[in-house]
């Protein structure tokens, strides 16, 4: 379970994964959900299902809060999370949003953003 940290290497990593799959053949499930990070109860036992009803190898991405799967009477996976430099990772994340969200969603942005370092 490839459990995403925003701005920590998801890319990258995701770059190793494809090329993982060509050589390895497992099955890979990226979740388009980037938004929804906590789940209530239902949700987790919902996940936890969906999760153990795929064939093994498996590969899941997706950025959610840690489930513990032994709450509902499974195994857990192993996780894969990646780390970074805190002020690293908040700069990334500033240039993420001027040049990626502030495109899409002008409103949320402050005009000077847009200036060029």
């Amino acid at each position: 379970f490839f459990n995403r940290v925003p701005k920590c290497g998801s890319t990258t990593m995701e770059s190793y994964i494809a090329a993982a799959l060509k050589r390895h053949r497992f099955h890979f499930r990226r979740s388009p959900d980037f938004t929804h990070q906590h789940l209530s109860h239902a949700q987790r036992r919902g996940f936890v299902s969906y999760f153990v009803s795929n064939p093994p190898p498996f590969l899941f991405d997706r950025h959610l809060h840690f489930v513990r799967f032994e709450e509902f009477g499974k195994t857990s996976p192993v996780y894969i999370n990646l780390v970074r430099d805190p002020v690293a990772m908040h700069v990334s994340d500033w240039y993420f949003h001027r040049e990626c969200v502030c495109t899409v969603r002008a409103e949320w942005c402050e005009p000077e953003w847009h200036l060029k370092s």
